[in-house]
């Protein structure tokens, strides 16, 4: 599955009012430890450091969906939402 279409499935199941909306994508290289969510870092595979986040940010909603994959952004481990 492309990260295109993790997020479009996530939006249509939990905010289909914001499916056709301008999104800002934004993503990094980050390590476990820096986490600060605890639910999400232990939804993390043990004994992998590197991990790799694509961040859509809704451009009005104060939203965020993320996507957690590993370092090589191959194989998806978490998706979710935040208010920000």
């Amino acid at each position: 599955m492309t990260i295109t279409t993790a997020f479009r499935l996530y939006v249509q199941k939990h905010y289909p009012h914001l499916n056709d909306d301008e999104w800002i994508l934004d993503d990094t290289i980050f390590r476990k430890e820096q986490l600060k969510l605890e639910h999400l870092k232990r939804s993390l595979p043990e004994g992998e450091s590197l991990f790799k986040c694509f961040c859509f940010i809704h451009a009005h909603a104060n939203i965020a969906i993320y996507i957690v994959l590993d370092k090589t952004g191959k194989e998806i481990y978490a998706t979710g939402s935040m208010r920000i």
